[in-house]
C-alpha cells in the first residue's frame, strides 16, 4: 500500500498541469530568453543584457527579469508594440546559486516519472519555482509540462544541466578611465547621453585639440556639422538642427555600460 507521504507527492505532481505559473498562450512561453526589440523605448533599463520572461500579465504585457537582477514589465501587444524579441541564449547560474526561471534542467537522482521528459537525455526549461521545493518544467522535446521536486522531501526529480553553471568572475582590474565624446538623445521624453562611434571619437577629439573654444566643421555619417566647442553643441549644416554634446571622462564601468547601450541601440535599428 502506498504511504501517505508518497500519495501526497504523487497528488502534487499530478496537479502540475495547474502550476502556479499561469501562462497566456499568445505570449512567448515563460522561461523564454529575451533582449530589447523593435519598439524598445526604455533607455538603459536592460543594461544591454539578456533577460528571462518570468510572468505573463494582463493587457499585452510580460514581466522580465534581467540577468543583472532588475525586473520590469514590458509591452508584448499593448499599444501595438513589442519591446522585446526572443533569443536563444541559455540562462546561466553561478556555482552554488539557487535555481531560477529560464534555467535548463534534466532528470535528477530521484526521477521516477517514466518518459514524461521525452526520454532519458532530454532537457527542459524551468518556467516556475516556489519556496516549497517544487519547480515547473517544460520539456523541450515534447512540449509537456509538469511540476517536479527540487528539494521537496529532500528529493530532486530534476537537476540543473552542468553547462548552465559558471564560476564567479574574478575581481576585475580597473583599466583606468576613458575620455569620451557623447551626444544627447531623447527616448520616451528622457534624456540619454549616447556615445559617438570610435572613428568619430577620434575625429571630434582631433578637432577639439585644434581649438577648444572655437567652431570646427566635422563630417558625421556623411553629413556636415558645425561643432561649437564653447557652447558644446553641434549643428546640422543642412537642417540647422542643434543638439548638445559633451566631453566626459568615464570610469571603466560607466564606459562599458555606455558601450552596451550602443550595442542595443544599433541592434534595433
Amino acid at each position: 500500500m502506498m504511504g501517505l507521504e508518497a500519495a501526497a507527492s504523487l497528488a502534487a505532481h499530478a496537479a502540475a498541469g495547474s502550476s502556479s505559473a499561469e501562462e497566456t498562450y499568445s505570449y512567448p512561453p515563460l522561461g523564454s530568453r529575451v533582449r530589447r526589440g523593435r519598439d524598445w523605448k526604455w533607455g538603459p533599463q536592460d543594461k544591454g543584457d539578456v533577460g528571462t520572461i518570468v510572468s505573463h500579465e494582463k493587457g499585452g504585457c510580460i514581466r522580465v527579469e534581467w540577468d543583472h537582477g532588475a525586473s520590469n514589465g514590458y509591452r508584448w501587444g499593448a499599444e501595438n508594440a513589442r519591446d522585446l524579441k526572443v533569443v536563444n541564449e541559455p540562462r546561466k547560474l553561478l556555482v552554488g546559486g539557487s535555481i531560477k526561471v529560464g534555467v535548463e534542467v534534466k532528470r535528477g537522482k530521484d526521477w521516477k516519472w517514466n518518459d514524461q521528459d521525452g526520454g532519458s537525455g532530454n532537457n527542459g526549461v524551468v518556467y516556475g519555482t516556489d519556496e516549497k521545493g517544487w519547480v515547473s518544467v517544460r520539456w523541450k522535446k515534447n512540449g509537456k509540462t509538469n511540476n517536479y521536486r527540487y528539494g521537496k522531501e529532500g528529493c530532486f526529480d530534476v537537476e540543473v544541466v552542468p553547462s548552465v553553471f559558471e564560476k564567479p568572475a574574478a575581481p576585475r582590474k580597473q583599466t583606468g578611465s576613458h575620455m569620451c565624446w557623447q551626444w544627447k538623445d531623447k527616448i520616451d521624453e528622457k534624456d540619454l547621453w549616447r556615445l559617438f562611434n570610435e572613428d568619430l571619437q577620434k575625429t571630434i577629439e582631433a578637432a577639439y585639440s585644434k581649438d577648444t573654444k572655437g567652431t570646427q566643421k566635422v563630417q558625421i555619417n556623411n553629413t556636415s556639422y558645425d561643432v561649437n566647442f564653447k557652447k558644446m553643441e553641434q549643428k546640422n549644416v543642412s537642417s540647422n538642427n542643434v543638439r548638445s554634446i559633451r566631453r566626459k571622462e568615464l570610469s571603466q564601468d560607466e564606459y562599458e555600460l555606455a558601450v552596451a547601450i550602443e550595442i542595443g541601440q544599433m541592434d534595433i535599428k
